[in-house]
């Protein structure tokens, strides 16, 4: 991985569950079930992203931080709907 970003998107029942947003370096052949049982190897089972999505780039600002603010509401406006159970 190259880059990771770690948002909460709405959930109708926990209020947020983790996404996490992630930058593959060239050539990296990883798919988002090998993520998802990477993290299950690694994380406590709350703090696994619930929704892995996998990105060409990240929004950053002219220093280089990860706008966070832009990646909620770019899930916000992609009209997805509240995640259930």
């Amino acid at each position: 991985m190259k880059l990771v970003a770690v948002i909460g998107i709405p959930h109708t029942y926990h209020g947020e569950v983790v996404k996490a947003c992630v930058v593959l370096r060239e050539n990296a052949n990883v798919s988002t079930a090998e993520l998802d049982a990477h993290c299950a190897s690694s994380l406590a089972e709350y703090k696994r992203p619930r929704h892995i999505e996998i990105r060409a780039q990240l929004p950053t600002s002219a220093v280089g931080k990860v706008l966070y603010r832009v990646l909620r509401e770019e899930h916000a406006s992609a009209q997805t709907p509240v995640v259930k159970g």
